[in-house]
């Protein structure tokens, strides 16, 4: 009978001890395997933000055009305080990295991408900006 690579590693398997588990902290845990599925308490992050400091789209204005700029959303801050409805395809809505995407958010496009380039002017052009840029979805991580 001819034997494989298969039977040999069996072989060696059956030599060696059981493989057991043991509890350490987290700092020991380091390189270890873990001996069963490890869940989250919660969904990181826990609702729906932006990556950047810019601008929030709607759909509408997924192909870029020029804006008035509406308040701006910071981390922390409840989206609906300023847009109650969710954002509206005729203001550009300034969101900072971490806060709470309005409803009707697709797209954020970063300041540094829009021109004049910064959150004080009344009017800012932007690209166009791919549907989901810089999303970062509720449990996403």
């Amino acid at each position: 009978m001819s034997r494989t690579p298969e039977h040999h590693v069996e072989a060696i398997r059956a030599l060696l001890p059981a493989p057991g588990a043991e509890t350490v902290d987290l700092h020991a845990a380091l390189g270890r395997r873990t001996t069963a599925p490890v869940t989250a308490a919660w969904d990181s992050p826990r609702f729906d933000n932006s990556q950047m400091d810019g601008f929030a789209l709607t759909s509408a204005q997924l192909a870029g055009g020029t804006f008035p700029v509406g308040p701006t959303i910071a981390a922390g801050v409840d989206p609906a305080t300023w847009y109650p409805s969710g954002l509206v395809d005729a203001t550009l809505c300034p969101i900072m990295t971490g806060a709470r995407l309005p409803t009707g958010t697709a797209a954020i496009v970063p300041v540094e991408n829009t021109q004049p380039g910064e959150f004080t002017a009344e009017r800012v052009t932007v690209p166009a900006t791919p549907a989901g840029q810089f999303l970062r979805l509720q449990g996403s991580d």
